[in-house]
């Protein structure tokens, strides 16, 4: 069946944004397949613009400043505060932030 995707970057953004791009090309590789298999004609990219866009998107720090939007949307869904009650039944708040990649769980009244 499904093997699944795997990617490496020198950085976690690195990887992660790699991870997206090659989920996305995937899906377009299945999409122009499910095509040819209809019928419809396929138009290959050239060389030149092959060579383009992977310079374009093999550079570490792009690909590093093009995952940032990503990671905040991540960032500020991990980050949340919960009504509740400690062990006397006080109502409190419990503040569940992602900190240098580990969660701190704060609790204030």
């Amino acid at each position: 069946m499904n093997h699944g995707l795997l990617t490496v970057g020198k950085t976690v953004d690195e990887a992660c944004y790699l991870f997206g791009l090659m989920e996305r090309s995937c899906d377009i590789e299945l999409k122009v397949m499910t095509g040819e298999a209809r019928g419809e004609k396929v138009s290959e990219i050239s060389p030149e613009e092959a060579a383009y866009n992977f310079k374009t998107s093999a550079d570490p720090e792009v690909l590093y400043w093009d995952f940032q939007p990503d990671y905040d949307f991540e960032y500020e869904a991990c980050n949340v505060r919960r009504r509740c009650h400690d062990q006397f039944g006080a109502a409190g708040y419990y503040d569940v932030v992602v900190r240098s990649g580990k969660r701190v769980t704060n609790y204030t009244r």
